[in-house]
């Protein structure tokens, strides 16, 4: 989870000041709900953030290079977290649950739409009572990224 912190503190400062359309419309509705984080990244931020993959902490971009985009939920507001996860479970409607994990109080669900070989759309969502996060990513990915993104440093 340390590095989805890195991640984000990343994004958020080189996002500052940018405007940018959210692509999937349940994110950007679920992002309206008070004490949700959410950030969003474009194929032209992806391109430009593979200079900063000094440390490897971001190698995952370099063999991404078909993605659109990856966008970032997280909420850790008592208040919120329920309506969070019913919103996502809603946004999962139109993909498959592909893996689910679970280990200890962790749990991991998978989501995508296939495409040919590989995916075209991928979710990803971490619920625990106390918090949610989700990652929904927007492009072509086939096993090798797919790869690549499963063994991003935690």
């Amino acid at each position: 989870m340390t590095a989805i912190k890195h991640i984000l503190a990343i994004m958020a400062v080189l996002l500052c000041g940018a405007g940018a359309m959210a692509q999937n419309s349940d994110f950007e509705r679920i992002a309206r709900i008070p004490n949700v984080e959410y950030v969003y990244i474009s194929k032209s931020m992806l391109k430009s953030l593979e200079p900063l993959d000094s440390a490897g902490e971001l190698s995952f971009i370099h063999s991404t290079k078909d993605l659109n985009s990856i966008e970032i939920l997280s909420c850790d507001d008592a208040e919120n977290v329920a309506e969070v996860k019913s919103m996502l479970t809603d946004a999962t409607d139109d993909l498959e649950l592909l893996s689910k994990v679970k280990s200890g109080q962790k749990n991991i669900n998978v989501y995508g739409k296939r495409q040919g070989d590989g995916l075209s759309e991928m979710m990803v969502i971490s619920p625990t009572a106390e918090k949610v996060v989700a990652v929904f990513i927007k492009g072509y990915m086939d096993a090798e990224t797919l790869k690549s993104i499963a063994e991003m440093k935690q």
